[in-house]
């Protein structure tokens, strides 16, 4: 079974955070509260995993020790990270003891929780609000960073409503981007 069945009145609960830092909350898209957890983790001499670009601007799951490194998690994505070796990286550091963030799309963090087969309490998951994103193969990793924009234009363009609201940072009417 990879879904638990809901429970009839199961309460959920949800929390609006804001980073105190005007600079963070600035280049965040989730009004920092990522930096905010990774910064309570990393204090804890604990690891964070998330969604970076790589060198080929392939968007990548990667974990971190490294303070200085949590800036390359911030900001939206666009598209399906690659998890790579990542569930594996975490399950390692769970079994010595270490402090794990993990963040992903649902269906990223229930892949996880699969994975590990039994809870653990020094595990942190954060789960974004996924409403469709669109696969990788959308904007092939080889395209030049100005053709990657124009393709994310173009699929925010084309997405109906409901998508386009999971796009938290366009603000105004999305018009077409200049050839």
């Amino acid at each position: 079974i990879l879904h638990k069945p809901i429970k009839e009145h199961e309460e959920t609960i949800g929390y609006v955070i804001q980073h105190k830092d005007n600079n963070i909350r600035r280049d965040s898209t989730s009004g920092g509260f990522f930096s905010a957890i990774s910064d309570y983790v990393l204090n804890q001499n604990g690891y964070v995993f998330g969604a970076i670009y790589n060198k080929k601007m392939e968007v990548v799951h990667y974990g971190t020790n490294k303070k200085e490194e949590i800036q390359l998690f911030r900001g939206s994505k666009y598209v399906q990270s690659k998890i790579g070796h990542t569930y594996q990286e975490a399950k390692k550091l769970l079994q010595t003891g270490c402090l794990v963030c993990f963040s992903g799309t649902p269906c990223q963090i229930a892949g996880l929780k699969n994975y590990l087969k039994k809870d653990y309490a020094n595990l942190i998951t954060v789960d974004l609000v996924c409403r469709g994103n669109p696969s990788p193969l959308f904007v092939p990793p080889a395209s030049p960073p100005a053709l990657r924009w124009r393709l994310a234009a173009a699929w925010v363009q084309w997405a109906p409503h409901s998508h386009r609201q999971s796009l938290p940072h366009l603000r105004g009417p999305i018009r077409k981007v200049p050839s």
